[in-house]
């Protein structure tokens, strides 16, 4: 009679039991193999999670532009790239200080046509933050938009650039639905 991979597993058999810790515990060694068989499967499956968490975080980012600009001067926490959105919605993330004038920024809203269709300016937050740094300072803003407009959009955050020099522009935008 066949038995079963459980029953093997779990029998000890004089055979395939080894005694441990002096003699008062016995380990199958049948149950080892499959024990370290299960854990490394176990160690596969971490790391696909971690894999497809990374993915995703990654796939955010994707719908992200950059313009004279990247990642490392300025971030947008919310809202999301894709995310739809009210007639009256918050912006927040960080920016370097150097993206500041006086504290503020200029964030507009663009149609599909490319018509400003509202905006506002992105202050420090908290209101009156130190922006003379070259470190990340939070900003915040509340955009308003007219209740006749829906549909796809553009959020585009632009850095203060006083001199009007085309070098020392730059941008990050985002795609979003206006309910």
């Amino acid at each position: 009679m066949k038995s079963s991979f459980w029953t093997q597993a779990l029998t000890p058999t004089p055979s395939r039991s080894v005694n441990v810790l002096g003699g008062g515990l016995r380990y199958n060694t049948l149950m080892g193999k499959y024990a370290w068989a299960l854990m490394g499967l176990g160690i596969i499956l971490i790391g696909i999670a971690l894999f497809l968490i990374y993915s995703s975080f990654q796939a955010v980012q994707e719908g992200v532009t950059y313009e004279n600009a990247n990642a490392d001067d300025i971030t947008i926490e919310l809202p999301f790239p894709g995310a739809t959105v009210g007639h009256t919605f918050s912006v927040f993330g960080a920016a370097r200080g150097r993206w500041f004038t006086n504290g503020s920024f200029p964030v507009v809203v663009l149609s599909p046509a490319g018509d400003v269709v509202g905006g506002s300016g992105a202050a420090t937050n908290p209101p009156g933050g130190d922006w003379m740094t070259d470190e990340f300072v939070n900003y915040k803003t509340t955009i308003v938009l007219p209740d006749t407009f829906k549909g796809p959009a553009t959020l585009v955050l632009k850095k203060d650039n006083l001199s009007g020099l085309a070098r020392n522009d730059g941008s990050i935008s985002i795609q979003i639905t206006v309910q």
